[in-house]
């Protein structure tokens, strides 16, 4: 009897073992898989800078013997960017004797963030119950830091100014360059190469002057400060001056791709054939240009017109902030144009623009109401010469409305709209 009682007990608490064993097995798999999905949504460029400075992390560890491997702490992250990232210098650029330059405190701060993110992953799996990455000893080793690259900067007469007001283009420059819609919207790089088609639209300002004030309007829902789909935008106006023109140079641009590049029109008859379809394109209308194609062009056309920058596919938004700054344009409509603080509440609810910050950056006094003038666009051209341009509107919008054999879409009448504004700007010469 008491044989099957312990018998009876020991299979019980097998039984309760193995469960437990299941259940911690699938939560450590399920744990893994959230890590994995993450990085999956991650932007390219953040993957790339973070796994070549982890990988650099594991090599340093195994080659000191840490007992406990690569696992981060604030004590062995110090150490690592004392001992291996601050001695090591630069991979790339070297001094006139040869020796490596030293490498800056963001550059420093670029490891510190990777190996902060191979923390976050290592305690979220439950392998590191070390504090964070960035402890006392960290922020004391980067406070040090900026205080030498104060004092060195000033001891070795290094150019007082770079990150200045005068430290990118003036209005002046601004004629001879090409990126005018990147700094009517304040673009990021990311947010450049990854606008597509369907994220764009015209939207009527009221109560600004005559004739009309129409905005361009792209929606933004991704980008390095917004990872998880919150709806921004990016807005502009036409340019009181038509060689800086954000709208003009997207309507030429997009001209030449339809009538010269003989590129085939959207098919808008399902979302899928026309959703990914790209603004600023590579070598297909799907893929957008590389970073490094971008960023070399931006170099070469700094360089042709005499522009001196610290700053290259970054240097649309800082000086267009500085220039609505100087124009006391206030905070909130710099905040919100810039896309800096904007809520859950902006995102979902408010529709309006900051219609102050976009008439100073199209060259009117954004605090004067009714002053939106462009004595090119007075007179509207004829509809038939408008049709010659951009034909298939009229076809994609009669689909549309008659709803024949096409997907039900919001998107696809609001570029079409576009459109029909655009050939519009083109005609009146921008």
């Amino acid at each position: 009897m008491n044989n099957q009682v312990n018998n009876g007990s020991s299979s019980t608490s097998n039984e309760s073992i193995q469960r437990m064993v299941e259940t911690s097995t699938a939560m450590h798999h399920s744990n893994q898989m959230v890590i994995a999905q993450s990085m999956v949504h991650r932007p390219v460029n953040t993957i790339k800078a973070y796994s070549v400075k982890q990988e650099e992390w594991k090599v340093w560890c195994r080659e000191q013997g840490f007992e406990d491997g690569y696992t981060v702490s604030d004590k062995k992250l110090s150490f690592f960017l004392m001992e291996y990232v601050s001695k090591r210098g630069s991979k790339y650029r070297r001094n006139d004797d040869g020796t490596p330059v030293a490498l800056g405190r963001e550059s420093i701060l670029a490891y510190v963030k990777a190996i902060s993110d191979m923390c976050n992953t290592q305690k979220a799996l439950g392998w590191n119950t070390n504090g964070v990455a960035r402890g006392p000893l960290v922020r004391t080793f980067l406070d040090t830091l900026e205080k030498e690259k104060v004092k060195h900067s000033r001891l070795n007469y290094e150019d007082r100014g770079k990150n200045t007001l005068n430290d990118g283009y003036s209005k002046e420059e601004l004629k001879k360059i090409m990126f005018p819609l990147s700094h009517a919207m304040l673009c990021r790089s990311q947010t450049t190469l990854s606008m597509e088609f369907a994220d764009l639209f015209s939207l009527e300002v009221e109560n600004q002057g005559l004739p009309e004030c129409i905005a361009l309007v792209a929606t933004i829902a991704h980008g390095k400060t917004n990872q998880h789909g919150k709806i921004e935008y990016g807005s502009s106006l036409r340019h009181r001056d038509v060689e800086v023109c954000s709208i003009g140079a997207l309507a030429l641009y997009l001209f030449s791709r339809f009538h010269f590049e003989n590129e085939e029109f959207p098919d808008f008859e399902k979302r899928e054939n026309w959703y990914k379809a790209v603004v600023f394109k590579g070598d297909s209308p799907f893929k957008a240009i590389q970073y490094k194609a971008q960023h070399s062009t931006y170099v070469d056309v700094f360089k042709k017109v005499g522009i001196h920058t610290s700053k290259v596919t970054h240097a649309n938004r800082k000086i267009a902030l500085n220039m609505i700054a100087q124009e006391n344009v206030s905070g909130d409509q710099q905040r919100m144009v810039g896309r800096w603080g904007t809520d859950r509440m902006v995102g979902c609810y408010v529709s309006s623009l900051p219609v102050e910050a976009m008439k100073s950056l199209a060259g009117f006094n954004g605090q004067q109401h009714s002053n939106y003038f462009l004595p090119r666009a007075v007179i509207k051209p004829s509809l038939t010469l408008q049709r010659l341009v951009f034909k298939d509107i009229e076809y994609w919008k009669e689909r549309f409305n008659t709803g024949h054999d096409i997907q039900e879409d919001i998107a696809g009448p609001n570029f079409l709209n576009l459109l029909a504004h655009l050939r519009i700007v083109l005609l009146q010469k921008f």
